[in-house]
């Protein structure tokens, strides 16, 4: 069972993980401590997005209302979903004050962000959410979460992660291949670990489902969705 969406449920915490320190062809060095303030965090979003965006170019025709591999989530919900992190985290890192439910994986699902067009809707709200970010002190902002009020710039591996399981999600839904860039996934494994903490798994809520156990040789993508309970060998 695949349990979708990233809660804010149990006792999670929020921060800015610094990377593998592993670039892709054609990524540039940060220059200085100064700029890394807002280079490296913009870098993880694109990257994140992107990887996303790929995703969804790829699937082509998709008929929105087969069921996703995330539980009780047709591909409409999944991609309503992905398309809602960006425009969320645009609407707050320009500093408008959003309800703590909007975060909410759930209503994100069942917003109808796309119409019939999900490809140009999600480039739309990426491109918002980057030039937003962008901003000087934009990142410095804070939104209200549902148990306070937490920094902008502390959502960025929150984001990424999100974006990049999901992404898997809609892969693995729609046929295609489903890895993450090693680095990516890496990261979102490191941040899952903190921010899951085992009363959110199961019970009333489901935030997330149980671990499902891999070997020690598995992939960084592997060892991230079996982390947040789905299965990487299933089809």
């Amino acid at each position: 069972m695949v349990i979708c969406g990233l809660r804010h449920g149990g006792n999670a915490h929020y921060w800015l993980l610094p990377g593998s320190g592993r670039r892709l062809a054609g990524e540039r060095p940060i220059a200085s401590p100064m700029e890394s303030r807002v280079s490296e965090p913009i870098t993880l979003l694109e990257r994140g997005f992107a990887l996303a965006a790929g995703r969804l170019a790829a699937a082509g025709d998709i008929s929105w209302s087969t069921p996703s591999v995330c539980v009780e989530w047709t591909l409409r919900q999944l991609v309503n979903h992905l398309i809602g992190i960006p425009t969320v985290l645009g609407r707050a890192a320009s500093g408008e004050r959003l309800e703590p439910d909007e975060f909410s994986p759930d209503v994100m699902a069942e917003t109808d962000y796309f119409g019939l067009d999900a490809s140009s809707a999600y480039d739309a709200a990426v491109s918002k959410a980057l030039e937003v970010c962008a901003r000087p002190d934009a990142l410095d902002g804070v939104c209200a979460m549902p148990r306070g009020d937490v920094p902008i710039r502390n959502l960025v591996t929150l984001v990424v992660s999100d974006t990049v399981v999901h992404a898997w999600d809609l892969a693995r839904s729609t046929g295609q291949d489903a890895e993450i860039p090693d680095d990516l996934a890496e990261l979102g494994y490191t941040f899952m670990k903190g921010f899951v903490s085992p009363n959110a798994r199961g019970g009333t809520f489901k935030h997330f489902d149980q671990p499902v156990e891999v070997g020690p040789d598995a992939s960084p993508t592997d060892r991230l969705v079996a982390f947040l309970g789905r299965d990487p060998a299933a089809r």
